[in-house]
């Protein structure tokens, strides 16, 4: 795992220069390209994956990602069940936010729609490979080497220190080792805004969430499930709402959610739903 983990940046590293290149040939629309630090997030998850599968003769986490990715009748019933956990209360939370005025619906978002697939598509890779990486290999790692619950506790604060990486769009990135330069300062500047701190706090939540859901069910497709539901919400939601300037985001959260403290909440309700579902579901299963 170790060598994965160090191979990983420097293959990210390699391949952003041409992969941010390809990236401009594309049309973004209203949302603009990703940030370099994003995609450099994104080529690390993929070269990470890639890396365990070519090393997985030594390191022996093929077996249990096939396993923890089945795809047989109890798999199906864990992700149906997962994306409904998610989406159907962030909408009524979407909702709740509405009625107390802290969102607000944007009008023509009907003419948007035509993006969903694109969300639809993003949600699903995005889901499906951090939860290999996170949950797959990260969990189960730590699990059989300190046990579960620090093994939840530290994957969950991994997922959680991940996600703040990010850059401004204009990273000069003719150079990968000066665009990596470049992404990591940035990264390190960024704990110093309350805004990211809270957004680690929630990512851990959900670290904790997902990775609960992983070792009740046995397998990665309920975390999968709640992870799409999660990102899909995220990304689409941004074309029927907008946040009311008047509402602090200390409440209900930015464009990400997972900073706002009535968010914290939630997901804590959720962790409870997720840890009492699939435990009932196991004893019914076994």
């Amino acid at each position: 795992m170790l060598l994965a983990v160090l191979t990983a940046p420097l293959v990210a590293a390699a391949l952003l220069p041409a992969v941010c290149y390809l990236l401009g040939f594309l049309s973004w629309g209203e949302d603009g390209p990703p940030s370099t630090g994003r995609v450099f997030a994104r080529l690390a998850v993929f070269s990470f994956i890639l890396a365990v599968g070519l090393l997985h003769r030594r390191i022996g986490y093929a077996p249990a990602l096939r396993a923890g990715l089945r795809w047989d009748a109890r798999g199906r019933r864990q992700l149906a069940q997962g994306i409904a956990l998610a989406f159907l209360p962030m909408l009524g939370l979407a909702l709740a936010a509405v009625a107390l005025g802290a969102w607000r619906w944007l009008p023509q978002a009907l003419e948007k729609m035509a993006r969903l697939p694109g969300y639809f598509a993003s949600a699903v890779i995005i889901s499906v490979l951090e939860e290999m990486l996170f949950r797959g290999v990260i969990l189960s790692t730590l699990r059989r080497t300190w046990g579960v619950v620090a093994a939840v506790l530290v994957s969950a604060l991994f997922f959680a220190l991940l996600h703040p990486l990010g850059s401004p769009e204009d990273t000069p990135v003719r150079a990968s080792w000066s665009a990596l330069a470049a992404i990591f300062s940035g990264y390190l500047a960024a704990f110093a805004e309350p805004l990211v701190l809270r957004q680690i706090v929630g990512y851990f939540l959900v670290g904790v969430i997902l990775a609960v859901a992983t070792v009740r069910s046995g397998r990665l497709w309920y975390a999968v499930g709640l992870h799409f539901g999660w990102v899909f919400f995220i990304r689409a939601d941004g074309l029927f709402l907008s946040r009311n300037p008047a509402w602090s985001s200390l409440y209900f959260g930015n464009n990400r959610l997972v900073d706002g403290v009535l968010i914290w909440f939630f997901l804590l309700l959720v962790l409870i739903l997720v840890d009492r579902m699939s435990r009932k579901q196991s004893a019914m299963e076994s």
